[in-house]
């Protein structure tokens, strides 16, 4: 989620689990894949990986080129096919 675009501005990363519908939000530090890597790495060492990839068994996201790497932070990524938000249908209703 990010407001006025004013170059590298931080932005909030928003992650919903579908099946308790909870969401985790963050602030981080601007709409990259450094930055979005980095909350992943920073999550799953405060986790413990084990606990990590229990609760987060897949991660799916949508093709903005913040996520293009996201394999190198977890084992199962699937990317929704380009317009079609239905494929993430509970991150959409969050984000609204």
């Amino acid at each position: 989620v990010q407001g006025q675009k004013n170059g590298n501005d931080s932005v909030v990363l928003v992650m919903t689990d579908r099946l308790s519908r909870v969401n985790i939000t963050s602030k981080i530090a601007g709409k990259t894949t450094h930055a979005v890597n980095q909350f992943f790495t920073n999550l799953r060492q405060k986790m413990g990986t084990d606990a990590y990839y229990r609760i987060f068994k897949t991660i799916t996201s949508d093709n903005d080129s913040e996520f293009s790497e996201l394999t190198q932070v977890h084992d199962h990524v699937f990317y929704a096919d380009p317009y079609s938000p239905w494929e993430r249908g509970s991150n959409e209703i969050n984000n609204r």
